[in-house]
């Protein structure tokens, strides 16, 4: 089963998210549309908002995320990945995933050539989400992808510019 009407997908503090329905389109991704509801106090008013996501035949929200992306691990662990960049090679908008962390702090990417020439920086300020960058004015080449927490380096990655 894909889906079902009324099923939770994720209770955040004081938020209940349901689906309401799927489509399939034309291009044989996928339309999802639901509802986030406000659980607060009585005495608050209840607050409802309505979402709509598109994703593509694979399921992803970001296209390519069904491929693999890097090989690199951090020290040597999966599980401590900071973040996902795809896809890899970019020609125009990388979409960085910013893995769930329960010891989150904020933290920063930092984008370099291979020279070491600062090229861009990204603040994050929360954590398990997906950022969406334009490189389209970066020009074709190898650039490094650093996760810095706290002014330390705690993953890097390599994309390719198209």
């Amino acid at each position: 089963m894909v889906f079902q009407f009324g099923k939770d997908i994720i209770n955040i503090s004081l938020e209940e998210h349901k689906f309401a329905d799927l489509i399939q389109t034309t291009d044989n991704g996928f339309l999802l549309c639901g509802e986030a509801n406000h659980m607060g106090e009585l005495t608050e008013p209840k607050r409802q908002r309505s979402w709509l996501v598109k994703l593509d035949e694979h399921g992803c929200l970001v296209p390519g995320c069904h491929k693999p992306v890097s090989a690199s691990t951090v020290n040597g662990n999966q599980e401590k990945k900071k973040f996902t960049a795809a896809p890899n090679p970019v020609q125009n908008e990388l979409h960085i995933y910013i893995h769930p962390n329960p010891q989150f702090q904020n933290s920063e990417l930092v984008i370099m050539d291979l020279s070491g020439n600062l090229q861009m920086e990204v603040p994050i300020i929360m954590e398990d989400l997906t950022i969406t960058i334009d490189v389209s004015s970066l020009p074709t080449g190898m650039f490094i992808i650093s996760y810095l927490q706290n002014g330390q380096v705690v993953q890097v990655e390599q994309v390719v510019k198209m």
